[in-house]
């Protein structure tokens, strides 16, 4: 993807947030979209269909089978997919049972700095900035800041979580 705005100094990019769909890694994402986007975020947010009785909600799994098959599908956009950073790690069993699986999160920034993969830092999801900062950085990983925006207002502003005070 190329722009010219005209800015020097600005140097624009591209990308999308792609789901994986399956164990194997794969993202769900046309080829010819994925070769133009500069960036992809892969990132977990079904329960594959033949994990999860048909259900599409997170919190009707048995937490310890949804921790689990969560990690192991971002492990394997880490490992297997042409996903450049790891999205919103964990951001599911967060959300659905109010958990924060730090040896998971470890591990997986782990996998991100073995892989030269980031790992989002992500404003909607992250339960405790102070142990989070310090889990990337005992990884070594690269780290990306992101929002989670739906809206507009919502854009940029997740550095504000993330700024050191």
């Amino acid at each position: 993807v190329q722009a010219d705005h005209g800015v020097v100094g600005l140097d624009a990019r591209a990308g999308v947030e792609v789901k994986v769909i399956d164990l194997e890694g794969r993202l769900d994402i046309a080829p010819d979209v994925a070769a133009a986007c500069d960036a992809l975020v892969g990132s977990v947010h079904r329960a594959p269909a033949e994990y999860s009785n048909g259900s599409v909600r997170w919190a009707t799994l048995d937490r310890d089978f949804a921790v689990d098959l969560e990690f192991h599908l971002s492990m394997a956009i880490v490992e297997n997919s042409r996903a450049h950073i790891l999205g919103h790690p964990m951001g599911m069993v967060i959300r659905a049972f109010d958990v924060t699986p730090l040896y998971h999160l470890q591990r997986l920034a782990e996998a991100c700095a073995r892989h030269g993969k980031a790992f989002e830092l992500n404003s909607r999801y992250c339960t405790d900035v102070a142990a989070w900062t310090r889990l990337v950085r005992a990884a070594g990983c690269l780290v990306s800041y992101g929002s989670d925006a739906h809206t507009l207002q919502e854009v940029g502003g997740a550095w504000r979580q993330f700024a050191p005070r």
